[in-house]
């Protein structure tokens, strides 16, 4: 994974890893031939025959998953150990785990909104339901909303530089 400007890593600048050098790390990937990896980045990075032969399922189940934090919080990701604000509740608070699944206010509109309500570039790739625009924890970090495009695809898209053929036309 590389490393994302939030939580440490927020202030510690020459840790995080820019649009253009996770574009340059998708290169190195695809040449290390015979290893299987599977990396932590957006489909959009890589030709399609790296994508079928690295790619098992979804980048993040977030919508599947809830992470349980050192100190007992429950959260969409562990972002939410320094994004207080995604943080759905308590295990010593929770009284029925399956009602707090399927009836918590927040996880049904994060449910109801990806993929569907994604934006900007995320709206138009086709690989929008198993990508899911990658890291929404990242993603709302910055901008306060589940639903505004990565980054990395972001600057792709402005630059020219998003596969044509990843997009629906």
């Amino acid at each position: 994974n590389p490393v994302l400007p939030f939580g440490f890593s927020a202030d510690q600048k020459e840790m995080v890893v820019s649009d253009e050098d996770v574009c340059n790390l998708s290169n190195i990937v695809i040449n290390k031939k015979g290893i299987k990896i599977n990396p932590s980045l957006p489909f959009a990075l890589f030709p399609l025959d790296f994508i079928y032969e690295h790619y098992d399922e979804k980048l993040c189940d977030f919508l599947g998953i809830l992470s349980l934090l050192p100190d007992g919080n429950i959260s969409i990701c562990g972002a939410g150990y320094y994004h207080k604000s995604i943080v759905l509740g308590n295990i010593l608070e929770i009284k029925s785990y399956k009602e707090f699944w399927e009836c918590n206010p927040f996880l049904l509109k994060i449910r109801k909104s990806i993929p569907e309500e994604l934006t900007g570039i995320c709206q138009s790739c086709v690989f929008i339901k198993p990508c899911l625009g990658y890291c929404r924890a990242w993603v709302y970090s910055l901008s306060n909303s589940f639903t505004d495009p990565y980054p990395t695809c972001k600057y792709l898209h402005e630059n020219n530089r998003f596969p044509e053929i990843y997009q629906w036309r």
